[in-house]
């Protein structure tokens, strides 16, 4: 008898559900959108199955201005035209998003001011002796300042800097910058201000006793100038040395680069200071973030600075609070007690970053990030726009609000920061405002751990409030919210916490190249531990090669990222094609071209099918996996760090301090999470430090059964309890790390099986072969693998479902069947496998049911006939003016025919034959095989649509379309417009028939893709 459950599973594979279908980046470039081709673009994307298509009104400063669309972003008729498509979305059942501002990132607009944009503390130094009456004007910093506090201090003791001014650095490779000094002096700080980017390394030495002694070695990296990196041009870098007297010191510098096109290298200034500095002053605070797209799990920790002498510390006593004696004008009327004082007057100016890329028009100050009371501002000039000009009934289509990954740096302060400081951690920030220009208050160790809560403050807001207050907004309004939990360009938050106050996320990965590589996995990690079911990616974004691409080359990468957690597509891009007699059409230095003018898209449903029965089963029951490595506290966090690294075999997530706190238990020994996996040990990061009330909890779950794996905190990172926290955490921490369940222990692979956690899957060594592991509700294991290689490879593997029998579900056809040869061991089943070049598919393990199945897994072939001699095919493409009837003798690549139209031909062409099959076998399965097809093929058979072919191994079932007698075959293939851009490259332009926005053509005379179908074409069945 049947299973129910298995039977509702593998009909729910077959065809898919709605949440399963894909959704769709939907690009309105440069003001080039239509009516006519809003309803074409959506009906396109309904045909071939996409759920959801999300708007992003994207600026292109390359595009030239008489190549300008004729519809301003933010005017009447733009609002008129995403009023259409929300209507049209609705009429052909396709979802509507829209990004939470013009451009891609992140959340600005005109609508948005000074009082709710993104803000930093700068600070204005009056340096004024004592005793006596200070009255006057403290000058501001320049900008739009909003007053935060006005601190006074002695000013530590020390003499004048010295300073080398204007060192051209262009063009060379190393050089030499030397500090005449008198040897009185000690000098404990170095000030370097560039001019331009690049990098260098860099060896500060003095000479001593009449010999040159290294006192500092250290990179410098000014590499980046985006807005979004840092408050400051050109900014500073503080390094810290032991203080040394000396008549000379000199820095080296090798290795220079140039780095984002600069023309003009150098130092504006290079200063020596007998004053003691905080080093590293700028990125510690936020006002300079890490200058890639990906900073790593170490992007935000510094060396340790040594502690100087005392008469070079501000005490923490010491720092007067005069904010009540600043009048509104500006000035301050002060009694000064005897000595030098330093009079800062502290507050807020805006870090200008503004959101794009988007038209002039439609740009502005990006929002506050910390403060949800900002929110609506921003919210209701834009969303808001679109929601309130259209009835409800009308607008049944628009669900979502999308934030894209962050990209517009860090800020420190806002209006209600202090209050929340104070609350958090139970002391006042404001005496230790100072360390934000460089001083030194309390001690090195006590300014360092203040800007850690600093940091951690601001990673928490960013989340809580604007995540979740965009949250919030969007569910008042019946939308959700679609986020990707990570950024590339100065992300301040914690991936994991801003990822889990969204309702929906996404990572992203590029088709070429490493991007990708850590923002899947975060995506997943933070969907699993959250709750979260669904897990997106922008998928296959790119860079060049236009037209280039198509189902089979994405196939790869594709499959990888279903093995990092991810089971929902979100396509990038499909560009707005507003023109019928503009083909390719309108497109952009990025994305796969995604669009029903694109040749093949119309044509891939079976693809898209693909892809979608790869995320049905994806999504079933709980990710598993065995390893849960601890992100530590320290923020900015974009992503974790698997180290020791992950034994093969074994899976693993990145979990976090606010889901051990709150979202975990420990149930036979694993670490669960409430509506998530389950995990066998919690690997720590190699870290000094933990704040004590996390490891109060640690060591509560270790009571209740848990395994910890990692080295011992000694001490707090913040400034919270100082002292008294430090002793808890060593007290803790001893006594915690006597427990048999806490191991120190780097092989995890040793670690696990000394819980007997064996591998989940056993694979040969240097397997090509990557998988994921889902077990759903009922108890069925659910593995999905994917050949990474482009050979067809058989091997054995080892799966931790003993007890079970497997079943070949395959996503391209849907089709499942049984895998009868298996061996089962004491604790894994042995399954040997065939996997063709790029291969994937799932191994699905259920109880048994009746007698074992019979025969092999994969059966020998036979052929019934090779459907050899001429073909019929038709060329057709209405646009370019080609409509052809040829008969090949034989198949052949489309690019070696004389016929110049064939030759260049971009489009779809049909192949017909008439074949007599007259033993057709009875009850047996009968396949049609295709050496290749390039790039796809839709095969019909008597009249009858039979499915698509875009990948090996390139067979379809066509039993149920076969007849007697003479059967009819017609094999649509359509290939890339490269062939067509090719010939119009060797065109003057008013001769070609192509058009594309960027006008980037290929060289005239490259060498033409491969067309059509070629190899052999045959009918084969299994072997009795």
């Amino acid at each position: 008898m049947a299973d129910p459950a298995i039977e509702e599973l593998a009909a729910g594979f077959m065809t898919p559900p709605a949440e399963t279908k894909p959704w769709m980046y939907w690009y309105w470039i440069n003001n080039h959108i239509s009516a006519e081709g809003i309803t074409r673009d959506l009906e396109a994307m309904a045909e071939v199955g996409i759920g959801a298509a999300l708007i992003g009104n994207i600026y292109l400063d390359r595009v030239p201005m008489e190549d300008q669309g004729q519809v301003p972003m933010l005017s009447e008729e733009w609002k008129r035209l995403t009023q259409h498509a929300i209507r049209e979305g609705a009429r052909l059942g396709v979802d509507i998003g829209l990004f939470n501002s013009p451009g891609w990132s992140q959340s600005g607009g005109p609508w948005n001011d000074t009082g709710n944009s993104m803000r930093f503390l700068a600070s204005q130094a009056t340096v004024v002796t004592g005793p006596g009456k200070f009255s006057g004007l403290l000058t501001p910093p320049e900008g739009d300042f909003s007053d935060v506090a006005v601190l006074a201090f002695p000013t530590p003791t020390g003499g004048p800097d010295l300073i080398v001014r204007e060192t051209d650095l262009t063009g060379q490779e190393a050089a030499t910058i030397t500090f005449p000094a008198p040897a009185t002096a000690p000098y404990q700080t170095l000030t370097l201000q560039p001019q331009g980017t690049f990098t260098a390394d860099a060896t500060l030495s003095a000479k001593v006793a009449g010999e040159w002694k290294v006192v500092r070695s250290f990179r410098f990296d000014r590499s980046n100038n985006l807005d979004q990196i840092g408050f400051y041009d050109d900014p500073s870098l503080t390094i810290a040395f032991p203080a040394t007297n000396a008549p000379e010191f000199e820095l080296n510098l090798t290795n220079i680069m140039a780095t984002r096109g600069s023309k003009k290298i150098g130092l504006r200034t290079a200063s020596l200071s007998p004053l003691a500095k905080l080093e590293y002053s700028l990125e510690k605070q936020l006002a300079l973030m890490h200058p890639t797209p990906l900073p790593l799990d170490d992007a935000y920790r510094w060396p340790a600075q040594a502690e100087p002498a005392a008469d070079q510390i501000i005490p923490t006593d010491g720092v007067l609070n005069l904010t009540e004696k600043l009048a509104t004008d500006g000035t301050l009327n002060w009694n000064i007690p005897a000595g030098n004082w330093t009079i800062l007057r502290t507050g807020m100016l805006p870090t200008g970053v503004e959101n794009g890329p988007a038209a002039a028009g439609a740009k502005g100050p990006e929002v506050d990030k910390m403060n949800r009371d900002a929110l609506p501002q921003h919210f209701d000039a834009f969303i808001g726009e679109i929601l309130n000009s259209m009835p409800a009934a009308e607008r049944t289509a628009f669900k979502y609000v999308v934030a894209d990954s962050y990209e517009m740096g860090g800020q420190n302060w806002t209006d209600d920061f202090a209050a929340a400081f104070a609350t958090t951690y139970d002391y006042d920030p404001l005496p230790w405002l100072p360390v934000l220009s460089g001083h030194i208050v309390g001690s090195v160790d006590e300014s360092n751990r203040f800007l850690w809560d600093l940091r951690r403050l601001v990673a928490d807001r960013v989340a809580y409030e604007y995540v979740g207050g965009l949250q919030d907004l969007c569910e008042k309004n019946g939308l959700k919210l679609w986020l990707e939990n990570y950024g590339h360009w100065g992300f301040p938050s914690e991936f994991l916490l801003y990822g889990g106050q969204s309702d929906l996320v996404g990572g992203e990965f590029w088709n070429e190249g490493s991007l990708g590589s850590i923002e899947c996995k975060a995506a997943a990690s933070a969907a699993h531990i959250y709750g979260k079911e669904q897990v997106s990616a922008e998928s296959f974004t790119a860079a060049g090669k236009d037209f280039t691409r198509y189902p089979g080359m994405l196939k790869k990468r594709g499959d990888w990222s279903f093995t990092e957690g991810i089971n929902h597509r979100v396509y990038h891009v499909y560009i707005q094609q507003p023109y019928k007699d503009k083909q390719p059409g309108v497109n952009a230095w990025f994305g796969t071209e995604f669009n029903r003018h694109n040749t093949w898209f119309p044509k891939a449903k079976s693809w898209i099918d693909y892809e979608r029965r790869c995320g049905y089963l994806l999504r079933q029951g709980d990710f598993v996996a065995d390893i849960a490595y601890f992100i530590g506290e320290d923020a900015p966090k974009m992503t974790g760090v698997t180290n020791p690294s992950v034994p093969a075999g074994y899976a693993f997530d990145y979990l976090n301090a606010d889901v051990l706190h709150n979202r975990t238990s420990v149930v036979d020994g694993r670490l669960v999470v409430k509506d998530g996996p389950s995990y066998r040990i919690l690997v720590l990061p190699r870290s000094e430090t933990m704040r004590p009330e996390l490891l109060v909890r640690i060591a509560e779950l270790v009571e209740a059964g848990l395994t910890v794996v990692g080295a011992a905190p000694s001490h707090s990172p913040s400034l919270t309890g100082y002292g008294e926290a430090d002793e808890r955490v060593h007290d803790l921490a001893h006594e915690l790390w006597q427990h048999e369940r806490v191991t120190t222990d780097t092989n995890l692979q040793r670690v696990l099986l000394k819980t007997g956690t064996v591998a989940d899957v056993e694979l040969p060594p240097s397997s090509p072969v990557l998988w994921i592991h889902r077990r759903a509700d009922d108890g069925r294991e659910i593995y999905f693998l994917t050949n990474q290689s482009e050979e067809t490879i058989d091997f054995v593997a080892g799966f931790r479902a003993k007890g079970l029998r497997p079943e070949w579900w395959d996503p391209i056809s849907g089709a499942r069947r049984p895998l009868p040869e298996f061996r089962g061991t004491a604790e894994h089943i042995h399954l040997p496998l065939r996997l063709a070049p790029l291969e994937s598919g799932f191994v699905v393990f259920s109880e048994s049911d009746g007698p074992p199945p019979e025969g092999k897994n994969y059966p020998e072939t036979e052929l019934l006939a090779e459907l050899t001699g001429p073909w019929s095919v038709r060329f057709q493409n209405a646009y370019l003016g080609v409509d052809k009837t040829v008969e090949l003798p034989e198949l052949m690549d489309w690019a070696g025919h004389p016929d110049e139209d064939i030759r260049y031909f971009s489009g779809t062409a049909t192949y017909r034959k008439t074949f007599a099959l007259p033993d057709a076998p009875n009850g047996k399965r009968v396949w049609l095989e295709l050496d290749e097809a390039a790039v796809v093929a839709n095969v019909s058979l008597n009249g009858s649509y039979v499915g698509g072919l875009w990948t090996a191994p390139w067979r379809i079932d066509v039993t149920d379309f076969l007849r007697a007698g003479e059967n009819e075959l017609a094999v649509e293939v359509t290939n890339l417009w490269v062939n067509q851009l090719i010939r119009d490259a060797g065109l003057p332009a008013r001769g070609r028939k192509t058009w594309t926005l960027t006008g980037i053509m290929p060289e005239e005379g490259a060498e033409l893709t491969k067309s059509g179908l070629t190899g052999e074409v045959r009918l084969t069945s299994i072997v009795d």
